[in-house]
């Protein structure tokens, strides 16, 4: 009789269905911006809200928000250990942002079922211009272990006023500021240019070091 010694156990083979990935920029007023890391309990995978697809225009001071979403559109199949986490790529460094999947990446994933998904909002405040790269990573388990899934979003943020000072000496005891101001928006090009004088009446060669 054929025994079991020296033969390899093979473990049966698990079916899993590869996780589809939707990251959208979430602008006001279109639709209303919950706090980074929570959907108010209401997920977007289950509405019909309509959100931009491109990340458009982005000035320094805004506060890029992003809607992440990990879709299993498997009518039979699962998806294991799915874990999805992004960072934000600044001219300077790179910053995790957090969002309400940490704690499921952390234990190593969460199971969903067909036609399920999971989903988070994650923000950052934008402090340097030039180009930003949103980096997103989905994990998911397979028969074949692990399998890790990037995809990169680039955009650029710009300053949005441009500020040219220049200052004309009018004798000892004055001088005129002029401020070329330049509107550098993308949608409303503009600009305008202010002129103003200063006077030291009882300026002299003496008081140069009392004038700030």
């Amino acid at each position: 009789s054929m025994t079991s010694t020296g033969m390899q156990q093979v473990k049966p083979r698990i079916d899993t269905a590869v996780p589809t990935l939707k990251v959208m920029r979430l602008q006001k007023p279109e639709l209303h911006i919950p706090a980074a890391g929570t959907l108010e309990d209401k997920s977007v995978l289950s509405s019909a809200m309509c959100l931009p697809d491109s990340f458009g225009v982005i000035h320094i001071g805004e506060t890029f928000t992003a809607y992440l979403g990990a879709l299993n559109v498997s009518k039979t199949l699962p998806v294991s250990r799915l874990t999805v986490s992004a960072q934000l790529q600044t001219p300077s460094q790179r910053w995790h942002l957090k969002s309400s999947l940490d704690s499921g990446n952390s234990n190593g994933g969460v199971d969903v079922p067909p036609e399920a998904g999971i989903d988070a909002v994650v923000s950052h405040v934008l402090e340097e211009p030039g180009q930003h790269i949103l980096r997103v990573e989905v994990g998911y388990g397979s028969a074949d272990g692990q399998k890790t899934l990037r995809k990169f979003y680039r955009f650029q943020v710009s300053v949005p006023l441009i500020i040219n000072a220049s200052t004309y000496k009018s004798g000892e005891s004055a001088c005129f500021v002029s401020l070329d101001v330049q509107n550098n928006g993308a949608e409303t090009k503009g600009g305008c240019f202010i002129a103003f004088g200063l006077s030291f009446p009882n300026y002299s060669h003496n008081d140069r070091n009392q004038v700030v």
